[in-house]
């Protein structure tokens, strides 16, 4: 599979440029098409009262970090199953 994950030893969390899942850009993926493409969308003129949701695939991708790739009630790898790459944000205006 083109989208491995990197080893969290050599390529820390909090390091580098953030991705979903820390699974690597789409134009980073050189091995063809892919699975699955997570692509955000910064919207904010859906909300009337308090702004912000256009930080929605920021905040996102931030916690998406600690996510693990192995689901233990699925007994599933999504790297083994799936090739997952992140495709980046929607040009909208906020």
């Amino acid at each position: 599979m083109p989208t491995r994950l990197p080893d969290p030893r050599r390529s820390p969390r909090f390091a580098g440029i953030c991705t979903f899942c820390r699974y690597p850009m789409l134009d980073q993926v050189e091995d063809g098409p892919v699975d699955w493409a997570i692509y955000g969308v910064p919207y904010d003129t859906g909300v009337t009262y308090r702004g912000g949701t256009r930080f929605g695939p920021r905040a996102i991708r931030d916690a998406s970090q600690y996510v693990k790739r192995y689901s233990i009630e699925h007994d599933l790898d999504l790297c083994d199953t799936l090739s997952l790459a992140d495709a980046g944000d929607a040009p909208v205006r906020p």
